[in-house]
């Protein structure tokens, strides 16, 4: 009986344990592979686009890939859909094949290199699984053909370089419409003495400027026109209907304590970011600097383990630095231990509740006990604990100094005879009756001798108090009384009766 109760109980623990295990889910790895092909200006050229996972048969897949319209022409294309500057291309498997396929068809129009890339994806196995991939690029080259020249030169007018981390670009006024992001729109800037078209946010007002290097290739930049700064950016999007711009603009970021910069690859591209350093608990974690669809910059949290990004709230106030003080170590312990603490506050509180309740019953079970001890006193001796009180015994005192006052009478009166039997010793008939009279007294003595036997009845009373603290007073008491009677024996023993 005890094995199987100790079984029931191991497997029990054992369930329980399993329930409290965190799953993770991982997300299943693949590859996002472009083909670089070469043509000359004028001719057509093929684009080869394929998704790989060793996970087992591939589900769907759909990609956003931009291009550069100054040098190529999207013409069509197999699973691909577009317009000038981007195309998606989009697939599903059969539940056989590891791999997707798609193509794309482009018209060279200039001489130069340009660059395809992905901006965007989801992917999943044949089972539903999602898969991370890994994107490259498609380097297109471009040869000079008849009548051809090079993209740069075929842009207007003279062009201002611009300088951004050792590379050279210029503005390109021919925006791609794939690339414009929501809420932007076209508008005219003015840039060294020369207009050119550049985006503008409806709402915050933020700039973007389309920069293309001396190889041809161009991107979006963000720019503040009072600081004459371009910064690089990458969309991500958060939901269907938001995104922010990851950029590489560190000077405009407030980055909290604790934080120390470090860097962060998105979609091939670097971008500066920062981790806390105090908290391991925030290592999977990093601050980034983006612009919202709102045109709101701000810090981003970023999850490596989930790739999510989350708006990062900072402290309300500073705060305040570690001194070491005692108060600072309590507070810090307080925060680190705060449920082993409030576990121990329980504990403490049962523990002094449970005191309290056996506290209770032994002074009842005590108060009942005394109780019974003072009724069984009352029960043996009611007149006791009803209490005798020493002025009964003073009455009694009193009563008993009349009587020796009444006897020193008595004896007065004897002397008394004395003289009137010296008066009247002739006198037969008054001798009797003074005779008579001394009779009379000592029969009044001879009932003292009576009342003097009622002191075995007094002892009685005395021995009442059995107390320790009172033997020493009865006894006195006793002895004086005592003495009073012998007194009062002798005195009546030396009385001459004539």
């Amino acid at each position: 009986m005890k094995i199987a109760k100790k079984t029931a109980a191991f497997l029990l623990v054992l369930f329980l344990g399993i329930q409290c295990m965190p799953l993770t889910a991982l997300a299943a790895d693949g590859t996002l592979s472009f083909s670089d092909p070469t043509a000359k200006a004028g001719e057509t050229i093929e684009v080869t686009v394929k998704i790989n996972t060793a996970e087992g048969p591939i589900g769907d897949g759909q990609v956003q890939v931009t291009y550069d319209p100054t040098y190529l022409e999207f013409v069509s294309g197999v699973n691909a859909t577009g317009e000038a500057g981007t195309i998606t291309l989009s697939a599903s498997g059969n539940g056989i094949d590891s791999e997707l396929a798609y193509s794309m068809t482009f018209k060279a129009l200039a001489e130069g290199e340009t660059t395809l890339q992905a901006v965007g994806y989801t992917a999943y196995t044949f089972g539903g699984e999602e898969l991370n991939l890994t994107l490259g690029t498609s380097a297109v080259k471009i040869e000079a053909g008849d009548g051809t020249q090079p993209a740069a030169a075929q842009q207007p007018g003279t062009q201002t370089m611009i300088e951004l981390d050792g590379k050279q670009y210029f503005i390109a006024d021919d925006i791609p419409e794939a690339l414009i992001p929501e809420g932007y729109e076209k508008s005219q800037l003015t840039y060294e003495g020369s207009p050119h078209t550049i985006l503008v946010h409806t709402g915050s007002g933020q700039k973007m400027i389309y920069l293309m290097d001396t190889q041809g290739e161009g991107n979006l930049f963000l720019y503040d026109s009072e600081t004459d700064h371009f910064s690089a950016f990458e969309k991500i999007d958060l939901s269907s209907d938001s995104y922010i711009l990851i950029t590489d603009d560190k000077e405009s970021a407030n980055i909290p304590e604790d934080y120390e910069e470090t860097t962060i690859q998105i979609n091939g591209k670097v971008f500066p970011a920062w981790q806390n350093v105090v908290d391991t608990k925030l290592a999977d974690f990093c601050l980034v600097y983006a612009v919202d669809n709102a045109g709101k910059k701000g810090l981003y949290q970023y999850d490596s383990t989930q790739k999510t990004y989350q708006r990062f709230l900072p402290p309300t106030a500073e705060k305040e630095k570690q001194d070491g003080s005692v108060a600072n170590k309590v507070t810090t312990f307080v925060e680190e231990n705060l449920p082993k603490i409030m576990v121990g506050a329980w504990g403490v509180f049962l523990m002094m509740l449970l005191l309290i309740v056996i506290l209770a019953v032994k002074l009842r079970h005590r108060n009942e006990e005394l109780d019974d001890y003072y009724d069984q006193e009352y029960d043996e001796n009611p007149r006791a604990a009803r209490g005798f009180s020493s002025e009964d015994y003073d009455e009694s005192d009193d009563d008993d100094y009349d009587y020796e006052e009444d006897y020193d009478e008595s004896d007065d009166d004897d002397y008394d005879y004395e003289e009137d039997y010296d008066e009247s010793e002739e006198d037969d008939y008054a001798y009797e009756d003074a005779y008579d009279e001394s009779e009379d007294d000592y029969d009044d003595d001879y009932d003292y001798e009576e009342d003097y036997e009622s002191e075995d009845a007094y002892d009685d009373l005395l021995d009442y108090y059995d107390d320790d603290d009172d033997y020493e007073l009865e006894r006195e008491i006793l002895d004086e009384d005592e003495g009073f009677f012998d007194k009062r024996s002798g005195k009546k023993r030396g009385i001459d009766l004539i």
